[in-house]
């Protein structure tokens, strides 16, 4: 369904969700990454379980990026935004942005983790929260917020520089 609207709309497009690996049975909360032409161009499993999340998920492994014509994209899930590990692997990659795909609910708001993301990877970070929790938004390297959705539902927006179309996704697990 996600690659049929990627490809439907000319998109990148990162969707959060439940993920069983065929391989091994185990369980994860992961973002994947669809890309223009529909099909699946990465995946990232969350290395810092929440919670009581270590009773029916497995932990991730390592980053995921991959290439687009605005650069190098990463993505991470929920609370491994202020985790040194990840983070400190995505600052050394030069990202463009960070795809966060969350369900924060802590405090009412998760902006100011995501700003700390953003200064500490030095990259923008376009955070997307589940619609019972808004708290979404776009944020710049240097921690100010391009966009910011609170208490709403609706399209945080943002730009990212364009730079000169980059290869070479990865996926480190």
């Amino acid at each position: 369904y996600f690659g049929a609207l990627a490809k439907e709309l000319g998109i990148y497009l990162t969707i959060g969700m439940a993920e069983v690996d065929p391989a091994d049975g185990q369980f994860y909360n992961a973002a994947v990454a669809f890309g223009p032409d529909g099909a699946i161009v990465a995946k990232y499993h969350k290395i810092n379980l929440f919670g009581l999340e270590h009773r029916f998920l497995s932990a991730g492994e390592g980053i995921s990026t991959f290439a687009t014509p605005f650069g190098r994209i990463g993505m991470i899930v929920c609370a491994d935004v202020y985790s040194a590990n990840p983070m400190d692997l995505y600052a050394r990659e030069g990202l463009t942005a960070l795809a966060l795909s969350t369900s924060w609910a802590s405090m009412n708001t998760g902006m100011e983790s995501f700003r700390q993301g953003a200064l500490r990877t030095r990259t923008h970070v376009l955070a997307a929260n589940q619609t019972y929790f808004p708290d979404s938004g776009v944020i710049n390297p240097d921690g100010t917020y391009q966009s910011h959705i609170r208490q709403t539902t609706g399209i945080a927006y943002g730009y990212l520089p364009y730079l000169p179309a980059v290869s070479g996704a990865t996926d480190r697990r």
